[in-house]
């Protein structure tokens, strides 16, 4: 297969990775937020602690994941760089109201 084929491959993989991520990040905040509504609206105070706190450890993770992927995206602009396998365009697409990753 030609590397340029791999190329897009890999970056339509990639992407599809990271937006899953995302996705994912974003139920699970609506998720916290509905445990904690759930909990504010009742007199059970403390009630489902142990949930909650899982929930943010699985945010916490998620998060990790994401500086993972984007490690990984960066790594692998550096190798289609030094092959000259790059896709043409913005990689990632800048596009959206966040920019840099730390």
């Amino acid at each position: 297969m030609d590397s340029k084929v791999f190329a897009m491959r890999i970056a339509r993989q990639l992407a599809e990775c990271e937006q899953g991520v995302d996705r994912l990040m974003a139920e699970t905040a609506t998720l916290l937020a509905e445990l904690a509504t759930a909990r504010a609206s009742s007199d059970a105070f403390g009630s489902g602690q142990r949930a909650i706190s899982r929930v943010v450890d699985a945010q916490r993770s998620m998060a990790s994941v994401q500086a993972d992927l984007l490690r990984a995206h960066t790594d692998l602009l550096k190798i289609g760089q030094e092959r000259g396998a790059l896709i043409d365009g913005d990689c990632p697409p800048s596009v959206g109201a966040l920019s840099a990753a730390a």
